[in-house]
């Protein structure tokens, strides 16, 4: 189905996202690119309209010729073909839109209503509002920050719906009174959804044995805290809190 859309795609212009807000990723590009498509096949529908109903207006008469009423009949039907493909084409882009960006950004037909923007003092439909002010990857980026209940330190990578990154710090053997410290280190994999919530898994290292665990969290304006929890032959846990680098 996406193969149907590629003539679209690569031939999309961007103007009104390159002009005012450059996308930030591929999906907001992708966004764009939905959004203009179907704007100009409803400006284009708009105008078929106005022609259809001005040529309904003006059936054939004696005054004209046959090949006048024929060419007329004629213009009126591909006219008709042109907006059937055209009503067509918003269907299908309505239905494209509606599997990756009717939950960030609202129904593709709010492009017919307009907003006025106060921070760049002019006018958009509420599409393009959206696509400016509410960015598809709201938590993308490189947060660093520390581990409590062990020293520590820990790096994540947001990117899309992916989180990579590192822990690293002391570990406690404890067994009864006898504790053991020991430094390791780890590497993060996991998703982060929509509402900013983490889930990870952990592997890595303490000293030449291994670890796993998992990390569980969130991530708010720029601040992403949680919990951790690694097994090597003893259970640690603890919390860990980061902010995003400017």
């Amino acid at each position: 189905f996406l193969g149907t859309f590629t003539w679209l795609l690569l031939g999309a212009t961007l103007a009104l996202s390159q002009g005012i807000s450059a996308p930030r990723n591929a999906e907001e590009t992708y966004a764009w690119r939905l959004h203009d498509q179907y704007v100009a096949s409803e400006k284009r529908e708009q105008k078929l309209q106005a022609a259809i109903r001005e040529e309904s207006a003006n059936p054939g008469t004696a005054d004209r010729s046959n090949a006048e009423n024929s060419q007329a009949e004629a213009q009126l039907k591909r006219q008709l073909r042109q907006l059937t493909a055209e009503i067509e084409l918003q269907q299908r882009l309505e239905a494209e839109w509606n599997r990756t960006f009717y939950d960030r950004y609202g129904d593709l037909k709010d492009s017919a209503e307009t907003i006025y923007d106060t921070m760049l003092n002019r006018s958009f439909d509420r599409i393009e509002f959206r696509l400016i002010h509410f960015p598809f990857y709201v938590n993308d980026g490189i947060y660093t920050g520390t581990i409590a209940d062990v020293p520590g330190e820990i790096n994540l990578v947001v990117q899309g719906a992916i989180v990579t990154g590192s822990i690293s710090g002391l570990y406690f053997y404890r067994a009864g009174k006898l504790v053991q410290a020991e430094e390791f280190n780890g590497t993060i994999y996991g998703t982060i959804n929509n509402a900013g919530v983490v889930k990870a898994i952990l592997t890595g290292k303490v000293g030449r044995m291994t670890f796993s665990g998992s990390l569980a969290g969130t991530i708010n304006k720029g601040s992403a805290t949680g919990n951790w929890t690694t097994v090597a032959i003893t259970t640690e846990c603890g919390t860990f809190k980061a902010s995003r680098n400017q």
